[in-house]
């Protein structure tokens, strides 16, 4: 599974960090998309 997606009980959960430097004064918890139920393959393909 890509490092950026977890599991979740509503589905896949995308999420990543904003770097320090961009947003010095972010609390840096990270930026949460839920996916819901997708298979891995979709949630990583481009279209």
């Amino acid at each position: 599974m890509p490092d950026h997606l977890t599991r979740a009980p509503a589905g896949l959960v995308f999420q990543i960090r904003i770097p320090k430097a961009l947003d010095p004064g972010l609390s840096r918890a990270p930026i949460r998309v839920t996916l819901g139920q997708v298979r891995i393959r979709e949630a990583t393909t481009c279209k």
